[in-house]
């Protein structure tokens, strides 16, 4: 929540809700108003939203962004600048040939190792035999550059 507070801007994170039909902008829009109105916000004091990318958020017929603009015509979208500016890194990088390869081997890595339980207790098994901090994979994903780095460091 970003608001003017004595003539200073402040953002503050409220809340944090978990939503399980993250496909549907309706279920979300609707998901959103919910929680807004539990927390006392009117909606005419809306002035602007940002999401990412997705077209179920910022989708300009019928995303979340729409259809709020629908109600509160003066509650501008932008797309959120902190997710532009990870896309231009991984926008540059995608063309590389060795650091496709490498991300495609922790892909599969990932995928051998986390989508079968006994591979994957063994795997715990065998950090915990070598007296090491169990690492734990993660799935791709190519818009997060914490994926990239905990893919380069120890600290998976």
């Amino acid at each position: 929540m970003r608001y003017v507070h004595d003539g200073a801007i402040k953002e503050r994170a409220l809340v944090v809700f978990a939503t399980h039909d993250l496909k549907a902008a309706e279920a979300l829009f609707n998901f959103i108003l919910e929680k807004m109105k539990s927390l006392g916000l009117d909606a005419m004091n809306r002035v602007g939203q940002c999401y990412n990318g997705a077209t179920v958020m910022s989708g300009t017929a019928s995303g979340v962004q729409a259809r709020i603009r629908n109600e509160v015509p003066h509650a501008f979208y932008t797309h959120c600048y902190a997710h532009r500016m990870n896309l231009v890194p991984v926008h540059c990088i995608s063309d590389i040939a060795e650091v496709n390869g490498f991300s495609d081997t922790v892909q599969l890595l990932y995928d051998f190792i986390s989508n079968n339980h006994t591979r994957h207790e063994l795997f715990l098994a065998a950090q915990k035999k070598m007296n090491q901090q169990a690492l734990e994979l993660e799935q791709r994903a190519t818009t997060r550059w914490l994926f990239w780095y905990r893919c380069m460091s120890n600290k998976i």
